[in-house]
């Protein structure tokens, strides 16, 4: 059993945008996301209160690169500039291609 080469989209954002955000994840084509509550603070945070974190959601969902970057570039649109919210992409490698994209060739 060979490894697949997919990509992660990881997206961080405050815990109010959540309801908004995940549904829209899974229309812009994510099978599934995982999400955990995290505390931080960006760069705007660290100079305006530096002892405060807030309170934050990691979503990751692993999919084809066009899937990842569509998520990626929705949460950097210009209607989210003025919220904390903020995403990547990372490769990673997996064995089971079909449990992470829905329509992935079966053999």
């Amino acid at each position: 059993m060979g490894f697949t080469r997919l990509w992660k989209a990881v997206v961080i954002l405050d815990k109010a945008l959540e309801e908004e955000l995940l549904p829209k994840f899974v229309e812009l084509g994510a099978s599934g996301y995982t999400s955990m509550p995290c505390n931080g603070a960006g760069r705007q945070a660290v100079y305006q209160e530096p002892f405060a974190s807030h309170s934050q959601l990691r979503v990751e969902l692993i999919g084809t690169r066009a899937v990842c970057e569509q998520i990626v570039r929705f949460v950097a649109s210009p209607q989210y500039q003025n919220h904390p919210v903020a995403g990547y992409l990372e490769g990673v490698e997996v064995i089971r291609p079909e449990r992470f994209v829905s329509d992935w060739p079966r053999e």
